[in-house]
């Protein structure tokens, strides 16, 4: 995430871990209108690594939440596994 000049990280621990993230697309100036009518496409983001001296599964799940916020008008996902001594180094994991 980047706010106002500077960039935040999340790190997880030895064991399972979860990071859940709300953006509300009507609050950042998209409007119903054009989330209904035109349907823009929408791209999502991370950046992720792993430690080497440990392998990783990392798993990106997207879903595009009707107004109500319950309501799941679309998902996506992809997932990646890293074994041990492979990791180190920044991957982009994107959905679209």
């Amino acid at each position: 995430m980047k706010e106002e000049g500077y960039e935040t990280c999340w790190a997880t621990s030895y064991g399972w871990c979860v990071k859940h993230q709300l953006i509300d697309l009507l609050k950042e100036g998209c409007t119903g209108a054009v989330l209904d009518q035109i349907k823009p496409d929408i791209y999502i983001s991370e950046w992720t690594t792993a430690r080497r001296d440990c392998g990783s599964t990392y798993k990106l799940h997207v879903q595009l939440l009707g107004e109500d916020k319950q309501k799941v008008l679309d998902q996506f996902s992809k997932q990646r596994h890293v074994e041990q001594w492979e990791g180190g180094h920044w991957e982009k994991v994107m959905l679209s």
